[in-house]
């Protein structure tokens, strides 16, 4: 027996999906085991997109005070900077980098607890019995 014909086409029937894909990951997401790290992931983003948020809206103050001058004393809170133009763009482009940086770590994230939650779904279906007594 060639230890390749189990490659042939219609031979691996018994892995085939037979489902839709969008329903087939939509009842993996619902029969997560990781749903508390799906959560975490979540709320990790949310924090992180927030610093983001609030980078850019102290990048925007810098901006509005640097209408007449080069420089500006930039008072937030108890905290005064000296901001220069150059400075409030980096504060603008990092606060933004920020927040595409969390959309990718959970978009990254969740497609890895997909993958791992397919596997466990595949290893389970293996595992079941057909009816027959062994």
């Amino acid at each position: 027996m060639n230890p390749f014909d189990s490659y042939a086409p219609g031979s691996l029937a018994h892995r085939e999906v037979k489902e839709e894909p969008a329903t087939y990951l939509e009842r993996i997401r619902k029969q997560s085991c990781y749903k508390t790290l799906r959560s975490l992931v979540s709320l990790l983003t949310a924090v992180i997109a927030c610093g983001g948020i609030v980078t850019v809206a102290v990048a925007i103050k810098a901006f509005t005070l640097l209408a007449g001058s080069q420089t500006e004393a930039l008072q937030i809170g108890s905290a005064q900077w000296r901001v220069t133009f150059l400075g409030a763009l980096g504060f603008l482009l990092s606060g933004l980098f920020t927040i595409v940086v969390a959309i990718a770590f959970r978009q990254a994230s969740l497609a890895l607890v997909d993958i791992a939650d397919m596997l466990i779904d595949r290893g389970r279906k293996q595992w079941q019995f057909s009816g027959e007594s062994q």
